[in-house]
């Protein structure tokens, strides 16, 4: 079969199968759902890979509503859900300056339900920091 199906007449057709209702040309469709999503798990990757090195991105300084932490900041460094986050608590993290100067950190917890970190670093980021890279170590 060429071309796309819909999901609803693939559903459709997976749920005939499984009554025992087989037909060719459906077995060949629900064949070819079952692929797509099998390709779509093989695509997700880890949030930090074996090679050692990783890029996140700074979100914000870790505030209240009238108090901000110098030293605490708010990092995305890939990871889909609070348990991949946890795997990142003890990671080392640096931020490059646009002069060059490197300020180093440590995440320190997660943070929220969606792959959010905080990290506390040795000096505090300036307020340019916020929306650049860090590198994951």
């Amino acid at each position: 079969m060429k071309g796309k199906v819909p999901e609803e007449t693939k559903e459709e057709i997976i749920k005939d199968i499984e009554k025992d209702n087989k037909v060719p040309e459906k077995v060949a469709v629900a064949e070819e759902a079952l692929d797509e999503k099998a390709q779509l798990k093989k695509e997700k990757k880890a949030p930090l890979e074996k090679s050692g090195k990783s890029k996140g991105k700074v979100i914000q300084f870790r505030r209240g509503r009238k108090t901000i932490k110098e030293r605490h900041f708010l990092l995305d460094l890939g990871a889909k859900t609070r348990k991949d986050a946890e795997n990142l608590v003890g990671k080392k993290v640096e931020w490059k300056s646009p002069a060059g100067k490197i300020i180093k950190g440590k995440v320190s917890s997660p943070h929220g339900g969606k792959g959010l970190v905080r990290a506390i670093f040795e000096k505090g980021l300036p307020g340019q920091a916020v929306t650049t890279e860090v590198e994951v170590k």
